[in-house]
This record gives C-alpha cells, sequence and structure tokens, in this order.
C-alpha cells in the first residue's frame, strides 16, 4: 500500500472514532446531574478555586482539601473558563481524556498489528460501559487512564518498537522513556502514587519476563526522572508553604486507600474475587470475548512481544488492585486499554480461525456489536441516568427550588454536609458543627436564616430532622418532591 492510500485510510479511520467518542462522550454532557460525592467534590473543588481566584490551594467547603492530587480541579476549572459553571463545562475534560486515550490505542493498536487492529481497539475502548460512563463524569480516573496509556505508549516505543525493527540499541535511548516519566507525573497529578507505578510496575514486569536485564536500568531514565519531579514537586512545596504540614493529609489519604480504612473489602473471599467479577459486566458488551481473547493472547507470547506488553500491562495492574486494600470498580479502568488492544489483535489476527467469524462476517460482527453498544449508550445517555436515578434528579431540583427563596441570606446544612448543594447554589454552605446548641444561637437571633436538613438517609441526618422539625421555633419551607432524598428548607422567623 502506498503512503498517500496509508495516510487516506488512517484518517478514515481517526475521523470514525472521533464521531464515535463525540456521541458517546459529547452528546448531552451535562444531561445527567451531579449525583456521585466523588464527581461532586471535583466541581464543587474547581468552583471555589474560581471563586476565590486561587488556583493552588483547592478547598472543599471553604476548608483546604489537598487530600487529592490538582490536576482534576484545574482541568475542572477551565472548563468552567471556557463554557461556563455547570455540569458540562466541569465535565468537558473528562470526555476530552477519554477521546483521547482512543485515539492512543488506535495508534498503539496500528503500530502493532494492522491499522485494523488499532479500529477495532479504539471502538471496543470507546463503547465498554465503563469507560463510558466515566468519560462523562468530572473524576479521575478516566485522566489517570489517559496517562497510564500515555506512559505505556512511550514504553512501547522505546522496547517494543524498536525490538520489532530490529533497531534496539539505537531508538532506547531516545526521548521516549523520559516522555513515559512526564506521562507517570501527569497520572500522579491525577490520581497519586497509582499515576506513577501503575505504568512502572507493569513495563518492569514485562521486561522481566521477556528476560532483557539489560534494558531494566533504561526504565529509570534520569533525564525522565528529573521531569517527573519537576512537574510533580512544585504544588507540594507550594502546599506545604501554605498550610504547614498540610500536605501529610495527602500521604495519609493514600495510605487509607492501600490499607483498605477507604472502601476496604467486607471479607477475604470478596476482596479475592472483586476484580475478576466486577470486569465482566464493566467491560460489556466486550467481556463476551474475553476468554479466548486472553487465551489466543497468551498462546502468542512466545513469539509476539505485544501480546507479551499487553499482557504485562494488565497483570501487573491488577496485581497492584489486588494488593491494596480498598475495593472499587473504577479503579480497573487503567486496564482496559490493554483489554481492548488485545481484543483488537484477537478480531484482526485470531477470530479467523473461527468459521463463524471468518472472511467479511468478522467486520460485520464486530462493527455490528460496535453499533448496538453505541445505540446502548446512547439509551442511557438520554434516558436511563434520569430514570433509574431520581434521587439525584431530586438533589438538582431542590437546589435549584430554594435559590430564589434564601436569595443572598444565610444557610446552614444541619445533620449533613452535602456539595452537590453547594455547587448548584454556587455558594459555600457551612454545616452547624455546634448541633443543638448552635440551633439555639441561630434561633435566637434577629435576622431570620435558613438550615437545611435531610430526613433519614445518612447516619444522624434522620435525627436532626426530626430536632428540628420539632422546634417551633422554625417553620418548613421548602421540601424535597419524591422520588428522592427528603431534604428540606426551614426557616427561622
Amino acid at each position: 500500500m502506498t503512503d498517500d492510500a496509508g495516510h487516506a485510510r488512517a484518517s478514515l479511520h481517526l475521523a470514525i472514532l472521533l464521531i464515535v467518542c463525540a456521541l458517546a462522550f459529547f452528546i448531552a454532557l451535562g444531561h445527567s446531574p451531579v449525583h456521585r460525592v466523588q464527581e461532586a467534590r471535583v466541581l464543587e473543588t474547581a468552583r471555589e478555586m474560581l471563586e476565590n481566584h486561587d488556583p493552588v490551594l483547592p478547598r472543599l467547603g471553604g476548608q483546604a482539601r489537598v487530600e487529592k492530587p490538582p490536576l482534576a480541579y484545574w482541568l475542572a476549572l477551565g472548563g468552567f473558563l471556557a463554557t461556563g459553571t455547570d455540569e458540562a463545562g466541569g465535565r468537558l475534560y473528562s470526555a476530552l481524556s477519554g477521546t483521547l486515550t482512543v485515539i492512543l490505542v488506535y495508534a498503539l493498536g496500528s503500530s502493532w498489528g494492522r491499522a485494523a487492529t488499532g479500529l477495532w481497539a479504539g471502538l471496543i475502548l470507546a463503547t465498554s460501559r465503563l469507560f463510558m460512563l466515566h468519560s462523562r463524569l468530572a473524576e479521575t480516573d478516566v485522566l489517570l487512564t489517559l496517562a497510564v496509556t500515555a506512559a505505556m505508549y512511550c514504553f512501547w516505543r522505546a522496547f517494543v518498537v524498536p525490538q520489532k525493527n530490529g533497531h534496539f540499541l539505537q531508538i532506547a535511548f531516545s526521548g521516549w522513556v523520559a516522555l513515559g516519566w512526564g506521562a507517570m507525573a501527569v497520572g500522579f497529578l491525577a490520581k497519586g502514587p497509582a499515576g506513577l507505578l501503575f505504568p512502572l510496575v507493569s513495563v518492569v514486569l514485562f521486561l522481566c519476563a521477556a528476560r532483557r536485564w539489560a534494558a531494566l536500568p533504561r526504565v529509570f531514565n534520569p533525564l525522565g526522572m528529573v521531569l517527573f519531579l519537576t512537574l510533580v514537586v512544585p504544588w507540594f512545596i507550594e502546599v506545604m508553604r501554605r498550610q504547614g504540614m498540610a500536605a501529610g493529609v495527602f500521604w495519609h489519604e493514600m495510605a487509607a486507600v492501600v490499607t483498605g480504612q477507604s472502601h476496604g473489602p467486607a471479607n477475604v473471599v470478596y476482596a479475592l474475587f472483586y476484580y475478576p467479577i466486577r470486569i465482566w459486566p464493566d467491560f460489556a458488551p466486550w467481556s463476551i470475548f474475553l476468554v479466548p481473547v486472553l487465551m489466543f493472547a497468551w498462546r502468542s507470547i512466545s513469539t509476539e512481544p505485544g501480546a507479551q506488553f499487553l499482557l504485562a500491562w494488565t497483570i501487573g495492574i491488577l496485581v497492584q488492585l489486588e494488593v491494596i486494600g480498598s475495593r472499587q470498580a473504577h479503579y480497573l479502568l487503567p486496564v482496559f486499554p490493554a483489554l481492548a488492544l488485545l481484543s483488537g489483535y484477537w478480531f484482526e489476527w485470531g477470530a479467523p480461525k473461527f468459521r463463524a467469524l471468518a472472511g467479511p462476517w468478522r467486520g460485520r460482527a464486530v462493527a455490528g456489536l460496535g453499533v448496538a453498544a453505541l445505540a446502548l449508550s446512547t439509551v442511557w445517555i438520554f434516558w436511563g441516568e434520569a430514570k433509574i436515578q431520581p434521587a439525584n434528579q431530586s438533589r438538582r431540583d431542590f437546589a435549584r427550588a430554594i435559590e430564589p427563596v434564601i436569595g443572598s441570606r444565610n444557610v446552614y446544612f444541619y445533620g449533613f454536609v452535602d456539595p452537590v448543594i453547594d455547587f448548584y447554589l454556587r455558594r459555600v454552605i457551612s454545616d452547624l458543627d455546634g448541633g443543638p446548641a448552635e440551633l439555639d444561637r441561630l434561633a435566637g437571633a434577629s435576622r431570620s436564616v435558613f438550615v437545611i436538613a435531610e430526613e433519614g438517609g445518612k447516619a444522624g441526618a434522620g435525627y436532626a430532622e426530626a430536632r428540628l422539625a420539632a422546634d417551633s421555633r422554625f417553620r418548613l419551607v421548602i421540601s424535597a418532591a419524591p422520588p428522592g432524598p427528603s431534604l428540606r428548607l426551614y426557616r427561622s422567623d
């Protein structure tokens, strides 16, 4: 094939992938209300950065929040500045991260097999259930997945492509490894140590499994490590300068994740089988092919370095996830690009061995599944989210209903705090941490104040709301319409 024909084919493939990503990630990006606490924290922290004109020190509810690195807050802030302080603006960076990850997967797959390998892999990743869902949320996991994929792509170019082309020594000293460390720095600023350890352990595992001991020192490229520190360290230094030892809170949060204090397993059996079980619904619909995909990849590792690399990528991250104590489904996302690439490789090279998928039927089957996955995702976006999660819509509706009532007057949470309400009201709402005594003080004030309470739900919330309802000094102004949380606005007169 001529270069012109190859460029035309690549342009067509990229156009297809961009259209699929636009439909899956960007259409109606602000349709679903904010409901996950992880997303609410990112959006509200970014909004407070904008309000305080301080992009360096994250704050949530007016208090410093350094448990997480700042990159997601910065990118959500950029979306607010570009499109407005709403759900779509805050989620824009995640949709872009998902799109860039799909493009990187296409580039990696095209350099491994035929261009169709990259196309299938990109389509599979873009239409996998969990990846599509999180590419529409202002959280850190797809951003981490992009950074891990970028780092692994750089290591692929440094350690796999040269071996295939017979120029290992000439190319291994190029800047690809240094760029890989830069990508790991982005991952660290997105999600903490996972951004460093996920790709680093995976590439070391690949080189050890291939017995390429001489290549191991090249992973720890001095220029790359300097680049990593240059990108990561300044924020921590500035936070420590402004908040004393507050940066230690970050490391405490990371320790809580590793030890399982945050989202820990219920028992040993649950911990052991959580991820092997979760991968089937979360990688759907493509998980139905995982058994033949992994069997074909395993049979290919002795002759195909690409299969070795992708299996090391998958196993390296899964082993780390099994070691840490916390368990959450979205932690699996950095594995999905490797699984998508292995699946694309199987569709392009292994599937023809199966008579039912031979010849043109193979492409038609994959295309049909891709269209079906995209159609199902569209149904989920425009109907499923709002219909099966009415409580999420209720919180947004409640905030919009009380906004003209409270105006600029004082309002407090009683018995709970909720960054979702803060985000929709575009203001920080203090909580009555003084309990009944603080309530007495407010009721005795000459000016009227508003108090938000929640009936039932979170621990202590129902008791606080019952106390408030029984207090004759407060009257009910607005109650959230069911279904959804029983949020209520009270006013002291």
